[in-house]
C-alpha cells in the first residue's frame, strides 16, 4: 500500500500471512528500508500517518466503550 507525503491510511493488517502476522505482526517497506513490528491483536485496525518529511507513525485503533 502506498502512503504518500501529508496523507493518512486506515486499513486492517493481514493476520493470514503467515506465523508472525497470524501473532500480530505487521512487514512495512518504505523506499529501500523494510521493517516489522507487531500489535498486540492479529488482524489489528492500523491507521499510518506519512508526514510531509517522510517519517511514517502507526496506530493501532480500537474501540473505546468508556462513556
Amino acid at each position: 500500500m502506498l502512503i504518500r507525503p501529508g496523507t493518512m491510511r486506515i486499513f486492517r493488517a493481514d493476520a493470514g500471512k503467515d506465523e508472525f502476522t497470524k501473532k500480530g505482526g505487521l512487514y512495512w517497506k518504505c523506499g529501500k528500508a523494510e521493517g516489522k513490528f507487531q500489535f498486540q491483536e492479529p488482524g489489528a485496525l492500523v491507521m499510518a500517518l506519512r508526514d510531509q518529511d517522510g517519517t511514517v507513525r502507526c496506530y493501532s485503533l480500537a474501540l473505546d466503550f468508556r462513556c
